[in-house]
């Protein structure tokens, strides 16, 4: 039998054509056999070879360890290795143990086992575990040591599950504490909106359990029971078996302060400056109101001086007529601002209001600006109050005036146009449109919003009220229309008015518009007037009977309901406003009870009164050729 035939016999036949390959090692610690060769390996590669030539170095001294143990000592090894084979490193598992024959431990053999892909397997394992726990450590230490408050929110208890050192400090609990404790446990009953925190936080928390990340701004309670403005973002963790949400809490006490703050600045910033505003105002409205009580006063001495010239009685009326109509369109363009000024308006040919305004604006703009008046033949008529336009317009003239101190040219064009509701605020259907535009220095994009602000001027002080344009913008709106404005800065201002068609019909006449004459429109009928002010029932009935009424007059509701229940009135001319809880409509609704069919004629001396009335509606002051015309109107009807 040859050595290698006896060295296989040692081996055994199972353990060669079994799953473990053998090797045997002399005592020169030397490959005599090796039952199989794979991964690259030839006899000349092992035989013959030291048993640790294929081993890998640092593994060597593990092997010879066993080998040496096995020959001196009987011990048997189990140990894991790599072999560097041709193919590549590969791993086994080695059982090592002794070899004896006639008593004498004369090999030794090595079992070995292919581990490759268990110990690839295992090293993939290894290094995902030790990803993953220095991606925790990573995710600990940056939870840890951020900035913001960071909670673990558990959907199915309703509990936090953990918090970072900020949170602590954020909520004055510590951890442990914080575990114990739901969201709503450290916010107020309500937050600033209003709106119960617990029903707001189930709905966020729902929201967030969907797949939302909602971030909103919420108040939190400290230890202290003070509240804390706080802005949460929040996000649902990925958990096989749990919803854990992580809420990011940002302290923004500060910055909510600040804003505060400012907002308060803004507001009294704002108001000094109204004031301000006021102030030159009504400066201005005192001086031209004393001049008009002046002319009044001093009309009135001189016809309870001599009134006896008829000629100069007259002349004094006129004056004093005159004076009050000034007062009153005074008035009526310091209440414009607040868009309520009663209009008065009509059917109007705007072309031929433009070409008379036209050598108005270039006497009062002077010789430096030009006026230049575009009108296209078939210019539609509008309905607006001429008076207000002729004053929006020279509002507008005089801005461009200002704007063009070394002079330039203001031009005013119009046309025809029609809107659809592409533009917001807009309703759609046909307008004149009026175009004014100058060549001045225009206005900064962070002003021009603002300019239509009762009160804002970009004028110095005592040169601008800040109702020019408010006024403009107000009267174009109440009348139905559209305003724009738009600039560049050193290139000029562009004043857009688009002011509603009208048909021609249904024209109405101002109420100050003298009549041919004050004809007998009474003709011995009875009127009660209502009028609590007794100077001016006194008139009121002296202006009655010149119209040929016959009036009766009380004080408020109460007496003029008692006059009714037993004399019968052709009309009921009340003042709005009257003393001890009844108004002048409350009136009239019980006056048609006691006299079905009762006419009425409301007054007042306020501007917003006119919305949603059951009857026509007179302002003060008004002239007695103009309560003839309403009276008129009201008993025609």
């Amino acid at each position: 039998m040859g050595a290698d035939e006896e060295l296989a016999e040692i081996a055994g036949d199972v353990l060669v054509d079994g799953p473990m390959q053998v090797v045997l090692i002399d005592r020169d610690r030397r490959m005599a056999y090796l039952s199989r060769y794979e991964h690259g390996f030839s006899r000349e590669d092992v035989i013959g070879k030291p048993v640790d030539v294929h081993i890998p170095e640092g593994d060597r001294p593990r092997v010879l360890e066993a080998v040496e143990r096995a020959f001196e000592e009987g011990a048997e090894t189990v140990y894991e290795t790599g072999v560097e084979s041709p193919d590549g490193l590969v791993r086994y598992r080695v059982w090592v143990g002794p070899v004896r024959r006639n008593g004498s431990i004369e090999l030794v053999s090595m079992l070995s086992s292919d581990i490759t892909v268990e110990y690839e397997a295992r090293v993939a394992l290894q290094e995902k575990q030790c990803a993953l726990q220095e991606s925790e450590e990573r995710f600990r230490l940056l939870v840890e040591q951020a900035p913001e408050a960071i909670v673990i929110y558990d959907v199915g208890t309703g509990r936090f599950v953990d918090a970072n050192p900020t949170a602590v400090a954020l909520f004055g609990r510590s951890r442990e504490a914080l575990r114990e404790l739901a969201p709503t446990d450290v916010s107020p009953p309500l937050q600033p909106d209003g709106t119960p925190s617990a029903k707001s936080g189930r709905e966020l928390i729902e929201r967030t359990a969907a797949g939302e990340r909602p971030v909103v701004e919420w108040v939190h309670l400290g230890a202290d029971g003070e509240p804390i403005d706080c802005e949460i973002r929040l996000l649902l963790l990925p958990h096989s078996d749990r919803q854990w949400i992580r809420g990011s809490i940002t302290d923004i006490s500060a910055r909510k302060r600040a804003e505060r703050e400012n907002e308060e600045l803004a507001a009294q910033l704002a108001q000094a400056q109204k004031m301000e505003a006021v102030g030159q105002l009504t400066g201005g409205v005192a001086h031209d109101f004393n001049n008009l009580l002046t002319v009044i006063s001093g009309s009135a001495a001189l016809i309870d001086f001599d009134p006896s010239d008829p000629e100069r009685v007259r002349e004094h009326c006129q004056s004093l007529q005159d004076a009050i109509d000034r007062a009153s369109e005074l008035t009526g363009r310091l209440l414009a601002f607040s868009r309520k000024t009663p209009l008065q308006p009509r059917s109007l040919e705007v072309a031929t209001l433009l070409h008379d305004m036209q050598g108005l604006l270039s006497r009062t703009l002077g010789e430096p600006i030009s006026v230049e008046v575009e009108i296209p033949g078939d210019l539609w008529r509008c309905r607006v109050d001429p008076a207000q336009l002729e004053n929006a317009l020279l509002n507008l003239a005089i801005n461009a005036r200002d704007a063009m101190p070394k002079g330039g040219r203001l031009t005013i064009a119009a046309k025809n146009v029609t809107l659809d509701s592409s533009r917001p605020g807009v309703v759609p259907g046909d307008y004149v449109q009026l175009v004014v535009s100058d060549e001045g220095v225009g206005i900064a994009p962070d002003l021009l919003e603002k300019v239509v602000e009762p009160f804002f001027t970009t004028k110095e002080v005592g040169e601008g009220s800040g109702l020019g344009l408010s006024m403009v913008y107000g009267f174009v709106r109440q009348s139905g229309g559209q305003f724009c404005i738009d600039s560049d800065v050193g290139k000029g201002t562009r004043v857009v008015l688009d002011l509603p068609r009208s048909d021609g019909e249904g024209e109405v006449r101002d109420g100050r518009e003298p009549v041919n004459g004050v004809r007998n429109v009474g003709a011995g009928r009875t009127v009660l007037l209502v009028e609590d002010q007794p100077n001016l029932r006194a008139i009121l009935i002296t202006l009655l009977e010149q119209l040929g009424f016959a009036p009766v007059a009380a004080a408020d509701g109460k007496e003029a309901l008692a006059i009714l229940d037993g004399t019968s009135v052709a009309l009921l001319l009340t003042d709005m406003v009257l003393p001890h809880g009844m108004d002048g409509v409350e009136l009239a609704r019980r006056a048609r009870e006691l006299q079905p069919g009762l006419r009425v004629l409301y007054m007042t001396g306020y501007t917003d009164a006119g919305d949603s009335l059951d009857a026509p509606l007179l302002h003060k002051p008004f002239t007695l050729p103009g309560l003839a015309e309403a009276i008129e109107g009201v008993l025609r009807d």
